[in-house]
């Protein structure tokens, strides 16, 4: 009895040297979500170039009428035979404003005179502005005048007040990320699959957010060449009309020499500077017309482009947020399955 009294007192030692030494050298349990270890990257932004926006200058052209009648006129220098259709024409142009003396047409206009209408260096009298208003009101006689070709943008005809498009698209395309509403838990595997969890987030942000900056440079440069092209256009308004200009006052310093040049009555020779004085003056106001409708025409093209533009990125920046949105939703059911499959490791988590 005495000796097993001797054994018992060192049972305490032979369980201690069992016992590793150092105890706090163990390595925790390291809790695993595969599922969680990467990431899918989010898909590649595409982004696209808006279409061209085509644009037609427009011009001041003559119309079939006027062009007859003035080479009737011109060869009648040499054939001295007008037309007696022209001769109808002409002698209803000489019936416009009758107190408008002939003499005075001729004096007045030469081509000295539609050279300064033209140029805006000659304001023409209020007699002969009267003249042109006159002229202009008949249908039929209207038909011999200039004829302007307004502008056109994507198609569509530009001229008079047009109501301006929609404001550029300014909003940025953000997004929210979602805050994580999770029940607080304290177990050692949920506290792994949280962390997991968030990085995985973070890395998905970063992706969206670099790519919504690779949007925005794609699409800045492009807004940047519409401007660029807008201010072109406008300078190039100034060479496109001087040659229009140009051209028509050719047609009509030709004609009005060899109204100069015609043996024909007086009647008939006021008939047809009626018709220059109508010409001119129409034409210096259809010059002004056109000059405001091609600048209009400009504006609009840019605003068009730059409308475009920023459709294209809005659409491209939903697309990416739209990406985020399941790569989270994704994310967040892998994280559920893990939270709730963590009594499967360790001790039960």
């Amino acid at each position: 009895m005495k000796s097993l009294r001797i054994l018992l007192l060192f049972v305490p030692f032979l369980v201690l040297a069992c016992v590793p030494v150092e105890l706090d050298n163990i390595e925790a349990f390291r809790y695993t979500f595969p599922e969680l270890e990467t990431v899918k990257p989010l898909p590649d932004p595409a982004p696209v170039k808006p279409a061209p926006v085509p644009f037609v200058a427009g011009e001041i052209v003559v119309t079939k009428d006027a062009d007859e009648l003035v080479v009737d006129v011109i060869e009648a220098v040499i054939d001295d035979n007008i037309t007696q259709e022209n001769l109808d024409v002409i002698e209803v142009f000489s019936n416009v404003t009758p107190e408008v003396k002939t003499d005075k047409l001729i004096e007045t206009v030469t081509n000295n005179w539609i050279q300064g209408v033209l140029s805006g260096t000659i304001q023409p009298s209020v007699d002969l502005v009267k003249v042109a208003e006159e002229f202009k009101k008949d249908p039929f006689m209207k038909s011999y005048l200039p004829q302007l070709q307004f502008p056109k943008v994507n198609g569509v005809t530009v001229g008079g007040r047009l109501l301006p498009l929609e404001e550029a698209y300014e909003e940025e395309i953000g997004f929210e990320s979602p805050e994580l509403r999770l029940s607080t838990l304290v177990t050692p595997c949920k506290t792994a699959a949280d962390e997991a969890y968030a990085k995985n987030i973070a890395e998905l942000e970063r992706q969206a957010a670099n790519q919504r900056t690779q949007i925005k440079n794609f699409y800045d440069p492009l807004r940047a060449a519409a401007n660029t092209e807008y201010a072109n256009r406008i300078v190039e308004r100034t060479g496109v009309i001087a040659s229009n200009t140009q051209r028509l006052s050719e047609f009509i310093f030709v004609f009005n020499s060899a109204v100069d040049d015609l043996d024909y009555p007086l009647n008939v020779i006021r008939g047809l500077k009626i018709y220059v004085v109508a010409f001119v003056i129409d034409l210096r106001g259809q010059i002004v017309i056109w000059s405001n409708a091609f600048e209009l025409a400009a504006q609009i093209e840019r605003d068009l482009k730059i409308s475009n533009i920023n459709k294209l990125q809005e659409d491209e920046e939903k697309k990416i947020a739209a990406n985020l949105k399941a790569a989270l939703d994704e994310q967040k059911s892998i994280y559920n399955k893990a939270v709730n499959n963590c009594h499967n490791q360790g001790a039960g988590g």
